[in-house]
């Protein structure tokens, strides 16, 4: 299906899902910067401790679905004859990974972006009644557009995506998604993730050179115009 009356529906998914990918970087940015900014080891034991306690309770408020990668989530919207997309799917997706950024846990933000974005385009796509299959197209939509946020590469996250799945009938689908949800990520950060992160590597090895003050600045430029009359005068008087 890709006559108007399906692809609006991409439309909707896609900008939600990018705006998603986006604001989720943001955010995961922020608590990679407020845990790298404390100095001593017990304020950062102390927040890791505090973002692993926020974790426990997304997982205790939100249910199963906060744990892990999302490939459970992944199987059950793809592959179960019969789903049921919830918003507290989305949550625990959402804030789960948040968190286990946040606490510095080891592991990439491929898998969760992609079983976040699943959850959006699952459950909004319910909404519009499509069928078992015009559902999977939106949310392999979803994960797309969330995957394109994150990394602002559209192309590549359909391509991803579409190897996932034998339905490469959908590859129109799955580009558009990509390019809404590239527009509306680059609308709220002009940045991916991961230059975000490679700047602050670099920052970090490579400390940035340190300015001059405006007051000795504003001395050399008075006095450079008097070092350069003496030296025109030095010539003129064959001393130079």
């Amino acid at each position: 299906p890709v006559g108007f009356s399906f692809m609006y529906k991409v439309l909707v998914i896609g900008l939600v899902a990018g705006a998603g990918g986006a604001l989720f970087c943001r955010a995961a940015l922020i608590g990679d910067k407020l845990r790298r900014g404390l100095r001593s080891v017990k304020a950062q034991g102390l927040f890791v401790l505090g973002a692993a306690l926020g974790f426990a309770v997304v997982f205790k408020v939100l249910g199963p679905h906060t744990l892990g990668s999302g490939k459970m989530l992944l199987e059950e919207y793809l592959f179960e004859p019969m789903v049921d997309p919830s918003l507290t799917d989305i949550g625990a997706r959402f804030f789960g990974s948040l968190f286990s950024f946040s606490a510095g846990g080891a592991g990439g933000i491929f898998a969760p972006a992609l079983s976040s974005g699943a959850a959006i385009g699952g459950w909004i796509g319910q909404w519009f009644n499509p069928s078992r299959g015009e559902l999977n197209v939106l949310i392999l939509a979803g994960m797309t557009a969330f995957l394109t946020g994150v990394s602002r590469s559209p192309f590549t996250s359909a391509i991803l995506v579409l190897e996932m799945t034998d339905r490469h009938s959908v590859i129109f689908q799955l580009m558009y998604a990509a390019s809404i949800g590239y527009v509306i990520a680059m609308a709220i950060d002009r940045k991916s993730y991961y230059e975000r992160m490679k700047e602050r590597l670099i920052a970090r090895v490579i400390p940035p050179e340190p300015k001059a003050s405006t007051r000795s600045q504003r001395q050399r430029e008075r006095f450079a115009p008097k070092e350069r009359d003496e030296d025109e005068e030095n010539t003129d008087l064959g001393l130079g």
